[in-house]
């Protein structure tokens, strides 16, 4: 009977330390995004669908289809091409002063493979050395974003990368 009990309290042990997902989306995850959205100031609505229970419905959230953990945040603003862009402005994000949009909590995100926030405007802030944390990261886009600063030695951590966009920074 002691043995049973024991196994049973196990289990529970277990079943309270699984992260708690609501509707396919991690709350965690939903969590950190809400407040990486929080660091954001965004004219043109583009992060409008982000509320709700089910992240992995939101613009720019891509969820793995098994596990739906957050994989990939496509967050490129969709009026940026490089020099050529069309009321570019309108669409842009920034980062709100003394917040850093890409705030630790996104640490969260620990499957993320896909990290774009090219064509917004952050020129009043440093590279985010946050983004050199990302153990899985793959692409990482930076472009046209103007973070400003020494591009930390931290980036050597990204031993997965292959691809990243620089360009347009400071």
């Amino acid at each position: 009977m002691k043995l049973l009990l024991t196994v049973f309290l196990c289990f529970l042990v277990t079943l309270t330390s699984i992260p708690t997902i609501a509707n396919g989306c991690f709350e965690v995850e939903r969590d950190a995004l809400l407040t990486f959205k929080a660091g954001l100031h965004d004219p043109g609505n583009l992060l409008s669908s982000w509320h709700g229970p089910e992240c992995c419905n939101w613009t720019g959230v891509i969820c793995h289809n098994l596990h739906q953990h957050v994989v990939k945040l496509n967050l490129r603003n969709p009026l940026y091409w490089g020099d050529n862009y069309f009321d570019w402005e309108s669409h842009v994000l920034t980062g709100k002063l003394n917040l850093h949009p890409l705030n630790p909590v996104l640490l969260s995100l620990k499957y993320l493979t896909h990290l774009d926030i090219g064509g917004h405007d952050f020129s009043n802030i440093n590279f985010p050395k946050v983004a050199c944390s990302f153990e899985y990261l793959v692409y990482l886009n930076l472009s046209g974003s103007q973070f400003q600063g020494v591009i930390p030695h931290e980036i050597g951590n990204l031993s997965r990368l292959q691809s990243l966009d620089l360009s347009g920074s400071n």
